[in-house]
């Protein structure tokens, strides 16, 4: 049995629960989601997975969390083995956008009969594997929005970007990031050359803006082409339309953030061009994906 502790926004809930799926697909054993993290985030954010066509049981009991978190504060651990058939697998601290085989081989080979992870898990080579089994879980089980729904008619018409930045996000009272100091929000120099990257490389683009603070893309960047700026869905709630309708999009230009980084991951335009930032710089982030344009 893989159990895979589950934390964090939208994003983040889906890198846990891929590396968990990608690894009971290939030793062909049940995947279970600790949930018990949220009773006690800070953030108050919920559990959204069970929106989508997953495979996986949850657990709600803390007493799984608690204890691997006492280990996970004893010096220089990685991985630790509770008893001979038990493995309780951390992600070296600091070290969220990079990949370690050893997750994958080393640590589990067999026999083992409950293995914990406990980490971010921010690359696709712990699950590029199982990409296409994983792609079609992740699917959203529930009804759309009618206002949604328009939108992505609007965005399949057209050959549409996706741009996405994040300013206020975590930001107590809700000002800008980009002037919060220790907040590492994008510049608007790497929007401007990603923009410009897209004109050159994309013929009639359609940039569809997904932003927490819209104004600041109105003021700063300035687009020659069609924009479209989109309503969040996230103060109801719906965060996960969002993700739908960015994953709708052709092409992508992505903040530091899991979030935009699973909308460019979950499209099926085979021909997408990904401009990202470097996630090891950029606070947020996730490693970039073969083929992605990393642009600094």
């Amino acid at each position: 049995m893989i159990v895979s502790n589950v934390r964090g926004g939208l994003g983040n809930q889906l890198f846990m629960y891929s590396v968990g799926r990608a690894l009971s697909l290939r030793y062909e054993t049940p995947l279970w989601l600790d949930l018990s993290f949220f009773k006690r985030d800070p953030y108050k954010r919920n559990y959204r997975l069970n929106l989508y066509g997953i495979s996986a049981v949850t657990l709600h009991n803390g007493g799984l969390f608690q204890l691997c978190r006492a280990m996970s504060r004893a010096p220089c651990i990685f991985e630790q083995r509770v008893f001979s058939r038990v493995r309780v697998i951390f992600e070296a601290k600091g070290a969220h956008c990079d990949y370690d085989a050893k997750v994958l081989r080393e640590k589990m080979k067999p026999p083992f009969s409950f293995v914990y992870l406990f980490g971010y898990w921010q690359n696709e080579l712990y699950f590029r594997e199982f990409a296409k089994e994983i792609r079609k879980e992740l699917v959203i089980s529930c009804e759309h929005h009618p206002d949604n729904i328009e939108m992505a008619r609007s965005i399949a018409s057209v050959n549409a970007v996706c741009v996405h930045a994040r300013r206020l996000h975590g930001i107590v009272g809700g000002r800008d990031s980009q002037r919060t100091e220790g907040h590492r929000s994008l510049p608007i120099e790497y929007y401007i050359g990603a923009v410009a990257k897209i004109c050159a490389e994309v013929s009639n683009p359609h940039f569809f803006l997904f932003a927490d603070a819209p104004d600041w893309f109105r003021e700063n960047l300035k687009i020659k082409y069609p924009v479209t700026y989109v309503n969040s869905n996230a103060h109801n709630g719906r965060e996960y339309e969002d993700l739908w309708l960015m994953s709708a999009c052709k092409h992508f230009i992505i903040a530091n953030s899991t979030f935009s980084w699973w909308g460019a991951w979950l499209s099926d335009f085979e021909e997408k061009i990904v401009i990202c930032p470097d996630g090891r710089r950029f606070e947020g982030g996730a490693a970039p994906c073969d083929g992605w344009d990393v642009l600094t």
